[in-house]
């Protein structure tokens, strides 16, 4: 049965995973695979791709109380609208 809801998801909007070493990893697609980061974030802790197809990749450097490393990985999707989202995932299931 689909259920109607208040919010569609339109794609994926990133697709990433957590790394040991993220400065070696963002070295690795740098300059093995060729793919210049659209985002670095502050010491090298992780950065983002845009792939010419135009989907988006990022990987992540784990350590620290914020975000403990863990072998894993994720995918953010676009959705159309934020808060209906945001409510629909909160609301009680039965």
């Amino acid at each position: 049965m689909v259920t109607q809801r208040p919010f569609n998801v339109a794609g994926m909007d990133l697709s990433g995973y957590m790394v040991k070493d993220a400065p070696r990893a963002i070295a690795f697609y740098r300059d093995v695979l060729g793919l210049e980061p659209v985002t670095v974030y502050p010491d090298d802790r992780g950065a983002e791709y845009e792939l010419p197809d135009g989907t988006t990749f990022g990987l992540w450097g784990g350590g620290g109380r914020v975000m403990p490393f863990q072998p894993s990985n994720g995918i953010l999707f676009a959705i159309d609208d934020l808060d209906a989202a945001v409510a629909a995932v909160k609301e009680p299931r039965s």
